[in-house]
């Protein structure tokens, strides 16, 4: 669990990207795919993970003023 976190914060750390709905998705599918787990708590998990990369991605953008 805690390797495929550091891997999915990587991975956003890389590209970046200022569409949410995108990394909701793709979190939602992340979660299903490997973990298996049902419904509520895949929704939960991928709403505390947007939540959490949402403030890296601010924070990133203003430390590095990077704009892709």
């Amino acid at each position: 669990m805690f390797f495929s976190v550091l891997i999915i914060l990587g991975i956003y750390i890389i590209l970046n990207t200022h569409v949410l709905t995108v990394s909701i998705i793709l979190h939602m599918f992340f979660f299903m795919i490997v973990f298996h787990i049902d419904f509520f708590l895949w929704v939960f998990l991928s709403i505390i993970f947007n939540m959490v990369l949402f403030n890296i991605n601010v924070i990133f953008m203003l430390t590095c003023n990077f704009d892709f």
